[in-house]
């Protein structure tokens, strides 16, 4: 499962909601550029969220 969040809280909340209820690993990465980072300001990022088993694409 792939997500995206852009507008600055609501990528906040959803990255919170990804740590606690799918406990997996969340990278930020530049919808821009494409090339991740491993903290920085997640208002000016997206979330990209991989889960193993599912293939669904999530737009918030």
């Amino acid at each position: 499962m792939f997500f995206y969040a852009k507008s600055n809280y609501t990528a906040e909340l959803k990255l919170e909601i990804v740590q606690k209820y799918f406990n997996e690993k969340v990278s930020i990465y530049s919808l821009e550029t494409g090339y991740g980072i491993s903290k920085g300001d997640i208002r000016k990022w997206s979330i990209q969220f991989m889960h193993k088993t599912w293939n669904l694409w999530w737009r918030f």
